[in-house]
């Protein structure tokens, strides 16, 4: 599937982090218990879309695959609660860099064909610096729950004008283009015509 006709799946991916977003900032104190089960859903929801949309590049596959392992495996770690939550957002951070990285590598250097986007290199950098900002929230005193919620906001608003704009140019380009193939056809038409005259 071409990303210009996947614009939807771009769309949710930024609907679904600025709902995450908005949850951590406004939902208190049990929000702040769950910052690692919301990391574990966005990065669940950030692989499946990525594997939904159908990457052309071999970066963008195993970027989808590795952030739905990361998500699975915090998810079932926030589930099942056998381990502290260090190893959950130990893990998600690890995951979050990982894949922010393989994101911008993607972008900067196995785009293929498809244009460069600086949404997707904004929206990689600040799930890099989301999965930074949690290994020095375990030396720095700051508060990770309006950060994470910040960052949420921001990556989703980023991805869904993103997606609005992809949609836009893909149906521009899907009016004109009928609108050109019977321009085409009725000018031969007319040039038929006349030949024949």
């Amino acid at each position: 599937m071409d990303n210009a006709r996947s614009w939807w799946v771009t769309l949710l991916q930024g609907i679904i982090a600025v709902l995450l977003g908005l949850y951590i900032l406004l939902g208190g104190a049990s929000a702040a218990g769950n910052i690692a089960l919301v990391a574990a859903v966005y990065m669940l929801a950030v692989g499946l879309l990525a594997l939904i949309r159908g990457s052309n590049d071999r970066i963008g596959r195993y970027r989808g695959i590795v952030a739905v392992i990361v998500g699975a495996i915090v998810l079932l770690l926030y589930a099942v609660d056998i381990l502290d939550t260090y190893w959950d957002f130990t893990i998600f951070a690890v995951g979050a860099i990982l894949v922010s990285l393989l994101g911008l590598y993607s972008e900067f250097f196995d785009r293929g064909k498809r244009e460069f986007s600086w949404a997707k290199v904004l929206v990689n950098a600040l799930l890099l610096l989301w999965g930074i900002m949690i290994f020095f929230a375990r030396y720095q005193d700051f508060n990770l729950q309006t950060i994470t919620g910040i960052i949420l906001i921001v990556m989703g608003i980023v991805a869904a004008v993103w997606g609005y704009l992809t949609r836009d140019k893909t149906e521009a380009v899907q009016e004109v283009a009928p609108a050109n193939i019977q321009s085409k056809a009725d000018d031969t038409k007319k040039d038929a015509t006349d030949k024949e005259s």
